[in-house]
């Protein structure tokens, strides 16, 4: 395999030479590169020492033939992103993501051995290497909301909803219905995670924290929100649907939901019956500079105008999942979230530091609690349950190869009967699945043979008992069963020997106590079980199973972690690893475990993912990487993770590091960073956290020294440092504090004279004082304060001639005056304001002729002319119109109607230097449009939401002077914390190209 590679490599140097100034390389070029790549992929991919023959060449896994077919696949991708999306893969976006790569890898070992494999020539790189994922990834995000693919599916959904949703209606429209009843559990008690019989809907227990969040989201739908009166749609969005979720029954102790759900139609599907009207693209090749891999440096060049990009490209959240490490890649698939149960996946590459989705052509369909091996060339899923309102107990499954991104079923004649939380082990040539839950409890199961794709049972005499919930290794030559649940708590188990067909039982003396949702794993000569729960108590205890021997041995408690159940295990050839897991609450903590020495050695806790249970987790060889499950803090189905090395004990977080969900929040741009702070969630929040576009990374913000938590507060940006002031934090505030990022620190605001407390007022910055004026305090205020940093001290703003008392109006600066409009007052929606003079103190009226309607929630930006107003709402209505008013003619002109947004509120408007941007907001339903407005012109042109982050309102928005960055907000799925960046520099050629109507 070297040779070859080593001669692939003297040749495409030839080609290099010959083709860098080239204008493109051909297709048999391409597929030779990309041969080179995927040569060097499986020579890393695992093959298990229990397979018996020898690890096949690449080429009889994956051959050259489906190697030139996915060649050209992303050369029709290619042609499609831009025929459909008007998307350009050209050199400053292939720079941008070479750079990113080269920045974030986690392997860097690695990916410069495929930077070298390529002769480290930037152009093969980028168009063999970066070009494809770039490609892939862009598609599927510009369709997953693309109108166009979506409208039909959501007036289907509404039609039914309006028809009154009859079961046979959801299921003829293509949708489904299930039912699931969350409980405030005794503390004491552990989270129940499937229904336990047929008769009762899916049951989820909750502590006391999770209970009132669940409760406090649940009760959004349908109710008026006091902090910003207005109601949410019953039929919201996901990236894969449309839901709508309806609260039954609101106890004390006992919520029950139910959810209907309509898939969309996936992009896999769609992209089968695309592929063949888009010839492959003649990709022009330009020259590019290959930047060192060293973590710490990055330049990002321009990406293509007018279109968007993603901060994180995470699969959904879930639990009840499971994931394989390949050897160069973890795979997660299925499971189930808030959306029902899953059948898509994603594949997380340490080296670029990225994930990609799975194919869902073919792919089996959806379920949680299944089985998964990974047999050295594929990931079979079996099993599991097909339902969330009942069980549905599967007796099928599917063969994902990573190779050619394909799925492949399984044969149904010998397969066992359906089950779920059931075992499955991989042998070297088999899988072998085992016991579970199907109508009734199983001692049943069926041995799978990949190579001749079919089933063999196996015996049952000497079985173990019926169970569900346990744990099986393979030890090389057996499989060993043991513990899990009949109705008691088992402390049994025996050995299947699969060159026999023949069990043993296991001795019970000096077994560790009965037990389910335990951890158990083979060290290579004894079987380690730890943890779970009987019924009662959680267990910090096990044993150790010595088949050559045939006796249990204690394993020690003392320095253990803290008692648990649905934590992971992964051995990593020396030592067992425990993490997360449920013991009375969430657990974000663990231990690793010597068998050798029989001692615990604590875990560093830092930086480690927040607590979980029922996740899923992969040793790579160096690293253990944890990702997903329940825990609440990510929305209660976690689309996070983190990697944990023990040689360092250390963790690193996977890609999701962005602040937690919130709303109401503020952001300023630095010319560098966007600083987040602030806003609301289950609490008020006193966090917040840095964005660099340049390394598309967050930066934690320190919380010693920072305001209390608050939302409907102010920000500014002084040059360096942020000032915040006022909010809402249980009661209205008149405190703040600055936060300087050069030194990484806050101090708090001091002086007298400081303005009464407010929410819902505004701020702005003069170069060298701070204006605040108006808002909500008890009453509404018609008075302001303005403050000084570099003297630390406030003064009062004139209140002679001041506009009358508001809040939820709007504030602009022109450079020599602040201008106020609008608001809400005393019951009135409010259509006058007036201009502010700080040099003279001195209060003058707008002018009310022309001006539009009285409005409160609109947004309004300076353009170094004019202040333009647009959007806004009041009782009853929501505005889609505008104006522009002069203050140095003291006038009106309104903005034109045609091709502007939808009417919207809790919008954000930002100033590109010639543009208006306003994006998404709430009208009928969140949303995710916009629309640019040049004031040269006189015109609007729509955005594209091709590629937008998701729909949304009270989100922040920044102008970097390249792009606009949105993240954050609220959407019927609650809060988000989410986002993208949207490149509004257009050449002449694209004027209008990028409108979407």
């Amino acid at each position: 395999m070297k040779a070859n590679v080593l001669a692939r490599l003297i040749w495409m140097l030839m080609i290099a030479c010959c083709t860098a100034n080239a204008a493109a390389l051909r297709l048999d070029e391409r597929v030779a590169c990309s041969a080179i790549i995927e040569d060097l992929k499986w020579s890393h991919t695992i093959w298990p020492e229990s397979n018996p023959h020898p690890k096949p060449a690449r080429a009889s896994v994956f051959s050259d033939v489906l190697l030139r077919q996915q060649v050209t696949d992303a050369l029709r991708q290619e042609a499609a992103l831009f025929q459909w999306y008007n998307v350009r893969i050209d050199r400053h976006a292939l720079q941008t993501e070479l750079n990113r790569i080269a920045f974030g890898t986690r392997a860097p070992d690695r990916l410069r051995e495929q930077f070298q494999a390529l002769g480290n020539d930037a152009v093969l790189i980028g168009e063999c290497l970066v070009r494809p994922l770039l490609v892939a990834r862009r598609l599927r995000e510009a369709y997953a909301y693309d109108e166009r693919q979506r409208r039909a599916l959501r007036a289907t959904a509404q039609s039914v909803l309006a028809a009154g949703a009859a079961a046979d209606l959801i299921e003829r429209s293509g949708g489904a219905e299930q039912r699931i009843v969350y409980l405030l559990r005794d503390e004491s008690s552990p989270p129940r995670v499937a229904p336990e019989s047929a008769t009762v809907p899916m049951t989820v227990d909750l502590n006391v924290a999770d209970f009132g969040q669940m409760r406090s989201r649940l009760q959004l739908s349908g109710k008026r929100l006091l902090w910003a009166d207005f109601y949410q749609p019953s039929l919201r969005e996901t990236a894969n649907g449309f839901v709508e979720e309806t609260l039954l029954s609101d106890q004390q102790d006992r919520l029950e939901v139910r959810t209907r759900y309509w898939p969309k139609r996936s992009f896999d599907a769609w992209w089968t019956d695309q592929r063949k009207s888009h010839p492959a693209a003649r990709v022009v090749v330009e020259l590019l500079e290959l930047p060192e891999i060293t973590g710490t440096e990055l330049i990002v060049e321009k990406e293509a105008s007018g279109s968007w990009r993603s901060m994180k490209d995470v699969p959904d959240g879930r639990w009840l999942h499971t994931a394989v490490w390949t050897g160069t890649e973890m795979i997660i698939w299925g499971g189930e979230n808030d959306s029902g149960l899953l059948a898509v996946g994603g594949r997380y590459n340490p080296t670029t530091d990225s994930w990609q989705q799975t194919q869902t052509n073919s792919a089996p369909r959806a379920r949680s609690g299944h089985s998964v091996v990974w047999t050295g060339t594929e990931m079979i899923v079996w099993g599991g349950s097909g339902s969330l309102a009942s069980p549905l107990n599967l007796a099928d499954g599917g063969r994902y190869n990573p190779s050619i991104d394909s799925w492949r079923p399984m044969p149904p004649d010998g397969a066992p009967s359906g089950r779920h939380r059931h075992s499955a082990v991989w042998t070297g040539s088999e899988m072998i699945v085992w016991g579970g839950a199907g109508d009734t409890l199983l001692f049943s199961g069926a041995r799978f043979d990949p190579g001749k794709d079919s089933w063999q049972a196996m015996a049952s005499t000497d079985a173990p008992e019926a169970r569900r919930n346990h744990t099986a290794v393979w030890t090389g030559n057996e499989m060993i069963v043991w513990g899990g649940y009949d109705g008691s708590y088992l402390a049994t188990g025996a050995r299947y020997n699969p060159r026999t067909n023949g069990w043993q039982p296991m001795p019970n003396i000096g077994a560790p106590s009965g037990r389910r949702h335990h951890s158990a794993l083979w060290t290579g000569s004894e079987m380690v079980v730890w943890g779970g729960f009987d019924g009662e108590d959680h267990f910090a205890s096990g044993g150790r199973y010595r088949p050559d021997t045939n006796d249990w041995l204690a394993s020690q408690s003392i320095g253990a972690p803290s008692a648990r159940s649905g934590h992971i295990a992964v051995w990593t050839g020396s030592e067992m690893i425990v993490w997360g897991g449920w013991g009375g609450s969430f657990v974000a903590s663990g231990g690793r475990y010597n068998p050798r020495t029989d001692d615990w050695q604590d875990m560093q806790n830092s930086s480690a993912p927040s607590a979980r249970h029922s996740h899923s987790a992969v040793w790579t060889g160096s690293e253990m990487i944890v990702w997903g499950g329940w825990g609440g803090s990510d929305g209660f189905f976690a689309a996070s993770g983190g990697r944990y090395r023990p040689d360092t004990n250390s963790w690193q977080a996977t890609p999701n590091d962005a602040p937690d969900a919130r709303r109401l929040h503020t952001a300023v741009w630095t010319g560098n960073e966007m600083i987040l702070w602030g806003g609301l969630a289950s609490t008020h929040l006193a966090d917040g956290m840095r964005y660099i576009p340049s390394v598309d990374s967050w930066l934690p913000m320190p919380t010693s020294g920072s305001p209390s938590g608050r939302y409907g507060h102010v920000a500014v940006w002084t040059g360096n440092e942020m000032i915040v002031w006022g909010g809402r934090g249980g009661s209205a505030l008149a405190s703040g504090g600055r936060y300087s990022p050069g030194t990484n620190s806050w101090r708090s605001l001091q002086g007298v004279d400081v303005p009464s407390q407010r929410f819902g007022h505004t701020a702005v910055w003069t170069g060298s004082e701070m204006i605040v004026w108006g808002g909500y305090g008890g009453p509404f205020l018609d008075s302001g304060g303005r403050y000084d940093p570099g003297m630390d001290t406030w003064r009062a703003t004139q209140s002679s001639g001041a506009p009358s008392p508001r809040y939820a109006h709007t504030a602009v600066w022109t450079g020599s005056e602040m201008i106020i409009w609008g608001g809400y007052g005393d019951g009135t929606h409010i259509g006058d304001g007036g201009h502010y003079d700080p040099r003279s103190d001195v209060w003058q009226a707008t002018q009310s002729n022309g001006a539009p309607a009285g409005r409160y929630d609109h947004t309004a930006v300076w353009t170094g002319a004019e202040m333009v107003v647009w959007g806004g709402r009041r009782v009853g209505s929501d505005f889609g119109d505008g104006a522009r008013y002069d203050p140095g003619t003291i006038s009106w002109k309104a903005m034109p109607m045609g091709n502007a947004p939808s009417a919207r509120f809790g919008h954000t408007a930002i100033w590109t230097g010639s543009e208006v941007i306003i994006w998404a907001g709430f009208g009928a339903d969140y949303l995710a449009s916009g629309g640019r407005y040049r004031p040269e012109t006189d015109r609007w042109q729509l955005i594209s939401s091709s590629g937008s982050p998701s729909a949304r309102s009270r989100h922040s928005a920044v102008w970097t002077g390249n792009e606009m960055i949105v993240w954050g907000g609220e959407s019927g799925s609650g809060l988000l914390n989410t986002g993208g960046r949207y490149n509004a520099q257009i050449p002449p050629e694209f004027v209008f190209a990028n409108s979407f109507e």
